[in-house]
């Protein structure tokens, strides 16, 4: 789903300290226009696949995965994949860690994507 960033309602999940990674394809220094937004538990199965998708679709999308609280490594599987991770400590469910990407997010328009490869990715330039 494509929609117009905006700023939703904040997260009440604590969070953790945020994992570096890159937020945007290397070299790029144009601003970030579309961002992808994957909230993701115990996705380290799948998250690689998916943001190697999104990136080849979208190869100037920021990439933005939210961790929320899994017990995997899904998180450096998506540091790996090229993705900015935010760690929430104690899963909030799904729309929690949809409603802190949004929050976190700084492009123009967010691709909300399911990490667990739910989504056709094929769709996405329609």
């Amino acid at each position: 789903m494509l929609v117009s960033a905006g700023h939703g309602d904040p997260c009440t999940a604590r969070l953790g300290p945020p994992i570096p990674g890159p937020d945007r394809p290397p070299g790029s220094a144009a601003p970030v226009l579309i961002q992808a937004v994957l909230p993701a538990h115990d996705a380290a199965e799948t998250i690689g696949d998916v943001l190697r998708s999104v990136r080849r679709i979208l190869p100037d999308a920021a990439l933005l995965v939210i961790d929320d609280g899994s017990g995997d490594e899904t998180a450096i599987r998506a540091i790996d994949g090229g993705a900015r991770v935010l760690r929430v400590e104690v899963s909030g469910g799904c729309g929690a860690a949809l409603r802190r990407g949004i929050q976190a997010s700084t492009a123009d328009w967010l691709l909300l994507l399911d990490a667990g490869g739910g989504d056709d990715l094929e769709e996405i330039p329609r």
